[in-house]
């Protein structure tokens, strides 16, 4: 919760959701990463839609950098059963 708890911090600096600061940011990485939301809420899509008009200056994107990695994650992050995402 520590690392959810930073970065709620920045995003409510700039006045956006932590979902829109995190879409904001992979979109930060290069023209070549597309952050991939998904939503059945319309208002929570129409947020993640919204989130590609943020501009992070490098600033952010170094301060949301330092607290990813500054942050061990802990526990299982990938699905371990049969998931094919591709063919």
């Amino acid at each position: 919760m520590a690392l959810v708890d930073a970065l709620k911090a920045i995003a409510l600096k700039k006045q956006i959701t932590s979902a829109a600061l995190c879409l904001a940011w992979v979109a930060s990485l290069g023209p070549k990463v597309i952050p991939l939301p998904g939503s059945t809420n319309p208002e929570r899509t129409a947020q993640n839609v919204a989130a590609g008009d943020i501009v992070l200056t490098a600033e952010e994107r170094a301060e949301v950098w330092k607290i990813i990695t500054g942050h061990e994650v802990k526990g299982g992050r990938y699905f371990t059963g049969s998931l094919h995402l591709w063919g």
